[in-house]
């Protein structure tokens, strides 16, 4: 029997992205650039190819070259028009791409959130003829790592940095200091050290807790995931929203941090074992409803008769024959595409980064791992 009951939503219009059209039109005439599309030598197509060329209005093509005029990748001139150019006097960039990833995990091309993201980098680097060379962090060997690829950055030997997951402030201020082009995947709240190409993580655990909400639930628990990485604190920010517009936020029923299976479970244990227990239990990402469907196995409940689950991330293991779970789904693998064209065209161009974020929409994966109360 054919095992495929989920289906894919698409959640939000575009004007809830927030992400402006003129940033991801921008995006594209990078990555054309990039591959051999325009050339230093030959103008940019004028406003009114553009404009028919991607269905824009002329103002988005307006915006969109300001903002590659301002990251130092095009100049104007008169009479002639806009042109790709590299910064007059700069020396010929490295041809590797430096990915400071902190984890503690052993492999984490293996892992379902950051795998996506570095082979992505690798498909966008390789043929465009840069090396990548990652640096997994974790615990004491972060300084010390971060040390090394900064001082190799220091000696032109890399031409920028794409940073994953938390970072300590310390390590953050040191990379911003340095002056290397940087591009962050997801976000680092407070020291804004280059462009983040994220995802909408607001909006997507808004948007599943109202549809849990309609699905007639009303004692909700949230495990949240750790708050220092912006998108996690997002997703509290996103249930939170939800429930409160609702009428139904309990803090008692909010428990945290959790990243991985056994923190889930224990999470999970003690809003389970409270005297208010939740009918449904959100989770911060796959790998924490997973635990959290442990716990309540091992309390005799079913999912979803007895308990409802969702998850965030649709991880590779979330849809299985024992546990069918709704979640969320990232682009994980445009995102990661997007960071490395756009750490690229930094280091290709030169000049100062503009601190924008550019956000990816979505979408819920429906499942059985909810019921729906009467």
């Amino acid at each position: 029997m054919k095992y495929n009951r989920y289906r894919y939503l698409p959640m939000l219009p575009e004007k809830r992205t927030f992400t402006a059209l003129y940033l991801h039109l921008a995006e594209l005439l990078k990555g054309e650039f990039l591959r051999g599309r325009y050339t230093s030598d030959r103008p940019l197509p004028s406003e009114r190819e553009l404009t028919l060329k991607h269905k824009v209005s002329r103002r988005t093509v307006r915006h969109a070259i300001e903002l590659l005029k301002a990251e130092g990748l095009v100049s104007s001139s008169a009479g002639k028009g806009n042109f790709f150019r590299a910064v007059p006097g700069s020396k010929t960039p490295a041809k590797v791409i430096g990915i400071i990833l902190h984890t503690n995990a052993g492999n984490p091309f293996q892992l379902p959130f950051f795998g996506p993201l570095l082979e992505a980098f690798t498909l966008v680097c390789e043929p465009l003829g840069y090396a990548t060379r990652f640096a997994f962090l974790g615990g004491q060997d972060a300084e010390r790592g971060t040390e090394a690829i900064l001082a190799a950055a220091a000696r032109r030997e890399i031409a920028g940095l794409i940073l994953i997951a938390t970072l300590p402030a310390s390590i953050l201020e040191k990379i911003q200091q340095s002056g290397v082009p940087c591009v962050s995947v997801p976000n680092f709240p407070g020291i804004p050290i280059g462009p983040v190409v994220s995802f909408d993580a607001l909006a997507g655990q808004r948007a599943l807790t109202e549809w849990v909400l309609r699905k007639g639930h009303r004692q909700l628990g949230y495990i949240h995931g750790r708050l220092e990485t912006s998108t996690m604190s997002e997703k509290l920010d996103g249930f939170r929203l939800a429930a409160a517009a609702a009428g139904v936020l309990s803090e008692a029923r909010i428990c945290g941090p959790a990243a991985w299976v056994e923190e889930g479970e224990a999470c999970a244990g003690k809003l389970l074992d409270g005297e208010d227990r939740p009918s449904v239990i959100l989770c911060a990402n796959d790998h924490v409803a997973l635990g959290a469907y442990r716990a309540a196995k091992k309390r005799g409940l079913r999912v979803p008769r007895d308990l409802s689950l969702t998850g965030f991330d649709d991880a590779t293991d979330a849809a299985t024959q024992e546990l069918d779970l709704c979640t969320v789904a990232i682009p994980l693998r445009e995102i990661g595409m997007a960071a490395a064209e756009k750490l690229m065209a930094l280091s290709a161009g030169g000049g100062k980064p503009t601190v924008t974020k550019l956000l990816f929409p979505v979408q819920m994966v429906l499942r059985t791992s909810v019921r729906e109360l009467a």
